[in-house]
């Protein structure tokens, strides 16, 4: 850029005015910085950054909350039919209950493994007996994740002293026959029990129940509960798992949002009062010295579309900032749906808002700067304007601004864009003289938009780079901020895609499936052929019976290789316990079946290596050139396909 291009910029026009008063033009330089929106949008990229480790930590815990942790549906029906068959007396009161207890204590541990949880407990209705204890079982796990034969890590809280033989599973040092509940910790039973006949189907009655402590001394849990009624639809107690909270914290590292000292993340509930939020969920003793213990927190809100808020309540001089994250605990119109848990992270304000002060301090210097070079300015000012650019580069802040006047057809930009935007040398040249060509290059930039808002993908030479643009206009002059993003990107799609993994097999879960539906739609809507298919693993309940859930969880992730590896471009799902789809392109239909074949051979082998029947039955769909077939219909014929291969192997065992 000439010196006559120079002398048109905003910043030799920042230095008529200092001639006047070399404070009036350092005060209008500083301003218009801002209004330019540099340190307006880098803290608003430091809020969004934050907002987004909160919330794809909240979809990973609830995740666990919802499909791991309270996933027994199995075994709640298996107690139901064995309540049903239970000897009652004339006014309906199960009889014999030790003796249930005892029989129902394998159902009661095979949830507590399978559950992956800290604790399990099946509770008893006591019937007319009001002396405070419950007739019931409840058995802890020391160490969820490990599971043995010998029952070596679980322990006996409360239950009949022969289940704790039966079972060979020690008694807690706090061991009682029957469960005592107090007022303090009655809730996660007498909610559930109470509700009985609020919704036609007892699973939405599910309650989530605040830490307390199951006796003095004892750990602090939470704990998932739900009635129970046998097949008649009669009451028969309450049936749950508990999560231990130095458990819980194990998925919440306080590392996600600082590297040190950082105050972690804090569970919160709302239950519709005044709209206060208190904390629920507390985790160590930093968290335990600024928080005012169970008092309502007092929020003002910063960025309200991201959830951000300042704490104003708590002990401390720092000022610390929150963001909240609801999670969904509760189907809407239930009984404890008013109950709204929120994932809470917590930050200092010097570590949020360390790059925008970075900024801020660099105007700072520029400031100062101005005032000691006094009327010199007016005449440098375009050197000045350079070394301030040059100060933007060394302070690693990748943030570049650009104006368009309604006069004239150039346009000023600072060092930054150029190299933001891959420019070369002969672009640059001709984009400050042109505006067309520069908002032509712009566009042509935005046709190519990526899943997050103004932040587009670029194709360079030394690999890909992300940058967010941001648009203004005022008085027809258009302006913006050119930010390299691609540090924040890589790691939003690193977190996006390990939430799209299923965790046992490792392929790609059911949300990543459902979320990539309307992709698929727009290819068959352009004639592009696609190839649906379906599989269904065999014998997968009798596995889990006869060997246990390890090995059908074995059984699971050897089939899902099996069937990676045969078709190796294609996508593969686990959109069910037992069941995978895969997505591919233009594979003619003897490959596939080859590829199907295979795959069902490895598994089928690997059972009988392992000494029990496994297979898969599989069927496809393949998108004809012409149709107007949507995805959904392509995936039920597969699906149908799939189920008339498993009706046909169904009817061949039998023979």
């Amino acid at each position: 850029m000439n010196k006559k291009v120079r002398s048109d910029s905003i910043a030799f026009k920042l230095a008529l005015t200092f001639v006047v008063s070399v404070v009036i033009q350092s005060l209008l330089m500083t301003a218009l910085l801002s209004l330019g929106g540099v340190i307006g949008q880098s803290r608003e990229n430091a809020y969004q950054i934050f907002s987004e480790k909160v919330k794809n930590r909240a979809v990973t815990i609830e995740g666990e909350m919802k499909n791991v942790w309270t996933n027994f549906e199995l075994y709640t029906d298996e107690l139901s039919r064995y309540f049903a068959e239970a000897e009652r007396d004339e006014n309906g009161e199960l009889l014999e209950k030790e003796e249930l207890l005892k029989a129902a204590a394998p159902t009661v541990l095979n949830a507590l493994y399978y559950t992956k949880t800290t604790g399990a407990f099946l509770i008893l209705d006591r019937g007319d007996d009001e002396n405070g204890s419950y007739p019931a079982l409840y058995f802890r796990n020391a160490n969820p994740n490990r599971v043995d034969e010998r029952n070596s890590n679980t322990y006996l809280l409360a239950g009949p002293w022969d289940v704790a033989q039966e079972t060979q599973v020690v008694t807690d040092a706090a061991w009682k026959y029957q469960l005592e509940l107090t007022d303090a910790n009655r809730a996660f039973y007498e909610k559930p029990f109470s509700s009985i006949g609020l919704a036609g189907d007892e699973k939405l009655l599910g309650y989530w129940c605040p830490p307390f402590r199951l006796y003095d001394g004892g750990e602090e849990v939470v704990t998932y509960s739900i009635p129970l009624v046998d097949q008649r639809g009669r009451a028969v107690g309450v049936f749950g798992v508990e999560i231990s909270l130095n458990y819980l914290y194990k998925y919440l590292p306080p590392s996600d949002l600082m590297a040190v000292d950082s105050y972690g993340y804090v569970v919160g509930i709302h239950t519709g009062e005044n709209g206060e939020i208190r904390p629920l969920v507390t985790h160590g003793a930093l968290q335990k010295r600024i928080l005012q213990g169970a008092s309502p927190m007092e929020l003002k809100a910063k960025d309200a579309e991201n959830g951000i808020f300042q704490l104003e309540n708590h002990n401390g001089n720092e000022v610390i900032y929150a963001c909240l994250k609801q999670m969904g605990m509760y189907y809407n119109n239930t009984p404890f749906s008013e109950e709204e848990w929120y994932l809470i992270g917590l930050m200092d304000e010097d570590a949020l808002l360390r790059y925008p002060r970075r900024i801020q301090e660099i105007l700072v210097y520029s400031f100062l700067i101005s005032l000691c070079a006094g009327a010199g300015i007016a005449v440098l000012i375009s050197r000045w304007f350079t070394r301030y650019s040059r100060l933007l580069e060394l302070s690693e802040v990748p943030v570049g601004v650009y104006e368009m006047g309604s006069k004239g057809n150039k346009v000023y930009m600072t060092n930054q864009v150029p190299r933001l935007l891959g420019l070369s040398k002969e672009q640059e040249r001709a984009f400050c003289r042109n505006q067309d060509e520069f908002q032509a290059f712009l566009k042509k930039i935005c046709e190519k938009p990526t899943e997050d808002e103004n932040v587009f993908c670029l194709e360079r030479p030394e690999g890909k780079r992300w940058i967010r643009l941001t648009f203004r206009e005022d008085d027809g002059k258009k302006s913006g901020v050119v930010e390299d993003v691609t540090e924040e990107t890589l790691k939003t799609q690193s977190l996006r895609a390990e939430n799209d993994l299923d965790g046992l097999t490792r392929v790609l879960n059911r949300k990543a499936f459902e979320r990539r539906q309307q992709k698929w739609d727009g290819m068959l809507r352009l004639g592009k052929p696609l190839a649906v298919l379906m599989f269904d693993l065999n014998c997968l309940k009798g596995v889990n019976d006869q060997f246990g859930h390890e090995t059908g969880d074995k059984y699971i992730r050897f089939s899902a290789r099996a069937i990676s590896g045969a078709l190796r471009d294609a996508w593969i799902y686990r959109i069910g316990g037992d069941e995978f789809a895969a997505v591919l392109e233009g594979m003619p239909e003897n490959s596939i079946e080859e590829c199907c074949r295979l795959s069902a051979g490895q598994v089928e082998a690997y059972g009988k290596e392992n000494g029990f029947e496994a297979g898969i039955a599989w069927g496809y769909a393949i998108s004809a050139p012409d149709s107007a077939e949507a995805f959904g219909d392509l995936l039920s014929r597969a699906d149908h396909n799939m189920y008339e291969m498993k009706k046909q192997m169904k009817s061949i065992d039998k023979s």
